[in-house]
């Protein structure tokens, strides 16, 4: 409801939804899960109040945060007290930091960190980025050095490069960490929920719920044993103290119904399965169509549901709204643009023009379909760019 001048309520239409056939950014978040969906629904049947109070609905809904929270821990391999709910992975960033006193200690970091992280590194301490290998993973050899020369640092290391999918070798890193007195802070958000080994010898873990097909702007920050979580949110005792304000039950819950979904080993194989040959086919359907090659080594482990692709004769945002008006939704450029266009960092730092990096994700509702479309619309495209191709 909008306020009139003369202060009468009014509506104000809804414009329809763009008829988008078919959705490849998973990466960024998947579309809702059915269970998710119709557990939201029901949700939103029961009183709106607050969790902390003493009364019967509000303790409906405390018991549905701690299921929630249960779910999350089951998947991620730690106990429950360990999972505290935040409302972005920037917030999670910066209460990583601050309770591991990043203020008076360095922060070593790789260009292909997530910017949440690197920004607040920046405003908080003084910030060493180590090189990335020629595979695009953060470079061991200049990781070592640098945590050697500066003991006791904070190691910030992704578990897998949000722009192009190679998986680091989060172990290594961790035997880094120990040899130098250095805590690490992982961002798992792209791993958490795949068959991938959990990074359990971080300080910090961060994962999320939209990859996952849960809700958006559901984050939770798990720590490691008796480490002390600092409050940056301040004026309540929410989440045992850890931050302030009142839950965001609906996305909290909806990120426990989303772990729900992948609690089973089996079901996390058959979707990264299916997710790996949809990859290799969209491969060599942007190869053929001449649009670009891909950008990832077959020497190193990367996510199965990701491909990332350098487009040599033309910017990738056009590419990508050229497939929009074929109903197909791709990414382009860096993994963290908003409203304005932001290179890819990876792809910079392996040597290539960061505006013309593209990235293609799949996930669990994704059909053999949508990958035919996807090749349509890609021949479709190559015909239609063909006359304004930059060499």
């Amino acid at each position: 409801m909008l306020s009139s001048p003369l202060g009468h309520a009014e509506t104000k239409p809804v414009a329809p939804a763009p008829d988008v056939a078919v959705y490849f950014d998973y990466a960024t978040a998947a579309p809702l899960r059915p269970a998710v969906r119709a557990g939201l629904k029901e949700l939103l049947d029961l009183p709106q109040v607050d969790p902390s109070r003493p009364f019967d609905d509000a303790l409906v809904i405390r018991d549905l945060i701690e299921q929630a929270r249960n779910s999350i821990a089951h998947l991620a391999g730690v106990e429950a007290r360990s999972v505290t709910f935040m409302s972005s992975i920037a917030e999670a960033a910066l209460t990583a930091y601050s309770s591991l006193e990043a203020r008076s200690v360095p922060i070593i970091t790789s260009a292909a960190e997530r910017l949440s992280l690197l920004e607040h590194a920046a405003a908080i301490s003084t910030v060493h980025q180590v090189q990335l290998d020629e595979q695009g993973r953060i470079d061991l050899d200049h990781l070592a050095a640098t945590a050697g020369q500066f003991r006791g640092s904070i190691i910030v290391a992704q578990h897998a490069n949000q722009e192009i999918g190679v998986i680091n070798d989060i172990e290594a890193i961790f035997d880094i960490a120990e040899e130098t007195d250095a805590s690490v802070i992982c961002d798992e958000t792209l791993t958490f929920g795949r068959s991938i080994e959990r990074p359990k010898r971080s300080a910090f873990r961060i994962v999320s719920a939209e990859l996952l097909g849960g809700p958006l702007g559901s984050v939770a920050l798990i720590h490691q044993g008796d480490l002390r979580v600092k409050a940056q949110l301040l004026g309540g005792a929410q989440e045992r103290g850890r931050r302030s304000g009142l839950e965001n039950h609906l996305g909290i819950i909806g990120f426990g119904l989303a772990a729900d979904c992948l609690a089973d080993l089996q079901q996390r194989e058959v979707e990264d399965q299916s997710a790996r040959r949809f990859c290799q086919s969209i491969d060599q359907m942007l190869l053929a169509s001449g649009l670009g090659h891909r950008l990832a080594s077959q020497q190193v482990p990367t996510l199965g549901y990701l491909s990332s692709y350098v487009t040599p004769g033309f910017e990738a945002s056009a590419v990508a709204m050229a497939l929009n008006r074929s109903g197909v939704a791709v990414h382009a450029g860096s993994a963290c643009s908003g409203e304005d266009p932001l290179p890819s960092a990876t792809h910079q730092a392996l040597g290539y023009d960061g505006l013309h990096s593209l990235r293609i994700s799949v996930g669990w509702a994704t059909t053999d379909h949508d990958v035919s479309v996807l090749g349509t619309a890609l021949d479709a495209v190559a015909l239609s760019l063909g006359s304004l191709k930059t060499h």
